[in-house]
Parts: C-alpha cells; sequence; structure tokens
C-alpha cells in the first residue's frame, strides 16, 4: 500500500496538476494544499503546463492519453514515433554519409514521412538509388527501364526452424545490410508514402528516355498508394511497355489500375507482351484483320481486362500446335485473380464458344414449334 494512502483527486484538480514530473519528491512526504485562489491564479498563465486532465473514457497511459497531452501542451510537436523515425532518416543521410543505396518499402511510411526522406536525398550527394529507383540526374536521364520487383533481395531458406535462429548478420554480403524480412519476404508492401516517393521520383522531367516499367511481386493494399502510382503512370508519354505481374490487389484496386492502362493503350506497344495498341489499330481500321497470339503472354487481370474493356477478342486468335504433343494451353499466371480478370476470362470464353457454334445450332427456336 501507499506510505501516504489518500484520494487522487489532488492530482487532477488541486494545485499538484501544474506541477511537472520531478518537481518534487514524492518521499519527502505529502506537499500542504495551497489555497485554491493562487492555484487558479497559475492556472490562468498560459506558460504553466498543466499535467492532469480528467476526461471520461480516456485511459490514463494509454496512446489516446498521450497523444492527447502532447497536442494540448505542445500541438506542433509530431508524436515520438514520427519523431524517431524521422531522426533515424536523418542520421542514415546526414553530411559524411557513404550510403548509396536505400530501401525503405513497406515500413508504413506516410506522405509526411516521405516528404522527410526526400528532403534528405536533395540534399545528399552520396545516395544512387531509393526504393530501387535511380535518384542521381545521370542515372535518371539515360534510364530506359524500371523494374521494382519484390523486395530486390533473393530470399534464403530457413534451416534454423521456425524462428529462424540460423540467419546471421555476418553473412551479409560486405558493404550491404538488411534485415530478416527483406530475406524472407515473397512480395514487398507499398504503403501511401512508397507509393508517393514513386510519384514524386518517377516524373517526365527525371526519366525523359523511359521505355519500359515493370512491377513485381508487389502488394499495394491502399486506394491512395494506388492513386500515386496510376498518376505516376499516366505522366510518363515515354512510356511504351508495361509488365505488370503478381499484384495483390483488391478488386477496387485491380479495377483503378486497370483504367489507368486503357488511357495508356493507345502507346502501349507491350501489355505483358500483349500487342494492345496493334490490336486497337487493326479494331480501328476499316479492313479489320487479326494476329496471332505468342504463347508467351503473362495473362492476368491485366491483358483479360484490356481485351475485354477495348473489344478486342473478335481481332485476336491463338496459335495452333505445330508438333504433336506440343501444348498449346491457356495459362494464367501470378497468384491471384480478381473480378477484372474474371470478367475478362468470361468475355474470351463466350466469344469463342460463339465463334465454334454452328449456324444449326445458333439459328435454333429456343420457343419450340409454332
Amino acid at each position: 500500500p501507499d506510505e501516504w494512502g489518500q484520494s487522487s483527486k489532488v492530482l487532477w484538480q488541486g494545485p499538484r496538476r501544474l506541477m511537472r514530473p520531478g518537481d518534487w519528491n514524492e518521499f519527502d512526504g505529502p506537499i500542504e494544499t495551497e489555497c485554491e485562489d493562487e492555484a487558479d491564479v497559475e492556472a490562468d498563465d498560459e506558460g504553466v503546463p498543466l499535467r492532469y486532465h480528467w476526461r471520461e473514457h480516456l485511459r490514463i497511459g494509454s496512446r489516446e492519453a498521450a497523444r492527447a497531452v502532447a497536442q494540448a501542451t505542445y500541438p506542433a510537436e509530431p508524436v515520438f514515433a514520427e519523431c524517431q523515425l524521422h531522426e533515424c532518416l536523418r542520421s542514415l543521410l546526414a553530411e559524411g554519409s557513404t550510403l548509396t543505396a536505400l530501401d525503405v518499402r513497406g515500413n508504413g511510411f506516410t506522405k509526411a514521412d516521405a516528404n522527410v526522406l526526400l528532403e534528405l536525398v536533395e540534399r545528399n550527394d552520396m545516395l544512387v538509388s531509393l526504393n530501387m529507383i535511380p535518384v542521381t540526374v545521370d542515372e535518371a536521364q539515360t534510364c530506359t527501364e524500371l523494374v521494382l520487383n519484390g523486395t530486390g533481395v533473393d530470399t534464403v531458406e530457413n534451416n534454423g526452424g521456425d524462428d529462424g535462429e540460423s540467419y546471421n548478420d555476418e553473412d551479409d554480403p560486405e558493404g550491404e545490410a538488411f534485415c530478416r524480412q527483406a530475406l524472407q519476404a515473397q512480395v514487398c508492401r507499398l504503403d501511401e508514402g512508397d507509393g508517393f516517393i514513386f510519384l514524386s521520383l518517377v516524373t517526365p522531367r527525371y526519366f525523359p528516355e523511359l521505355k519500359s516499367i515493370t512491377l513485381r511481386r508487389l502488394e499495394i493494399p491502399l486506394d491512395a498508394t494506388l492513386a500515386h502510382i496510376t498518376d505516376a503512370l499516366l505522366g510518363l508519354p515515354s512510356v511504351d511497355q508495361l509488365h505488370l505481374s503478381d499484384l495483390r490487389l483488391s478488386s477496387r484496386g485491380a479495377a483503378l489500375l486497370l483504367q489507368a492502362v486503357v488511357e495508356m493503350s493507345p502507346r502501349l506497344v507491350c501489355l505483358n507482351g500483349l500487342p494492345l495498341c496493334h490490336l486497337m489499330q487493326l479494331r480501328d481500321a476499316a479492313e479489320g484483320g487479326s494476329v496471332e497470339l505468342s504463347s508467351s503472354i503473362e495473362w492476368n487481370d491485366f491483358p483479360l481486362g484490356c481485351m475485354t474493356r477495348l473489344n478486342l477478342w473478335q481481332h485476336a486468335s491463338f496459335p495452333q500446335a505445330s508438333n504433336a504433343g506440343e501444348s498449346t494451353d491457356f495459362r494464367l499466371q501470378g497468384q491471384t485473380l480478381t473480378d477484372v480478370g474474371l470478367r475478362g476470362l468470361c468475355a474470351m470464353l463466350r466469344y469463342f464458344a460463339g465463334q465454334e457454334r454452328t449456324p444449326a445450332i445458333g439459328s435454333a427456336n429456343r420457343g419450340g414449334p409454332t
């Protein structure tokens, strides 16, 4: 039990509410109660911090309570976690840093965090790559292909059981450092800040020669992140090749990305191996025609969705087997297929099923004899 057991009311209503921790010694005994008038006068002084509060449904010691107190006492100061994160970024890119490549994707960065990082990168002369994107002027101006493939590092097998104790930091190559999750992850998550960094860096001004973009093994759970990426893609008139593979998206996210791809389609020579703009030219030509599609096309949400959205199935044909035993199976790629790809697949099946239907069956009366 407390040495001086008493009500806690003096902490949130008495003069002690104006005192900071450490301004008194709790082992000196109870503090004599001061007059209420003196406490009220001190409370009117804006320079005196109010430590204690009394709010219903607010648990003292919780994260919400700490945020409420911080906003009341220091409204312009960010929370501790943000301050700590920004200090870590400043230490990484401080003057004299020898860091040349930095990848911070999947760490929950917000747009504010991304702005802090971009300001540090702008003042840094050593960094060459940020989130697998070139940041030096010379590299960006001559870049023709941009590839974001998962974490960018080879995964390692865990031979030490579920705890992963077999991993040793000393196994990292000289001059490089990876967290354990980066070596074991199959996909890389992109948060809002990661999408904003992509939008800020991948622009026509910095990448005038960029022709091809590959996005593979990425998880994009937030629509805000995907909006930044689609805005960046639409703003790159030089890009004519797009490869989208094994993307973990919601149905809404896949529809949003498909809409951007459809808007880019008049200039897309290749979408996952699909000759998109050529098919559109055949569709718009008076004489029509068709193209035999290559077996190397990676069919997923986006080629299927574009073929259906742009009404291109009637101008495409699949290759026939030239040798005995040669497979001409239609193979879906990737780990997921959203509603976007499913609708495209159904449209393809309806078209080719109707093409093979005989006239007699097609003209049969459904209602029976009259």
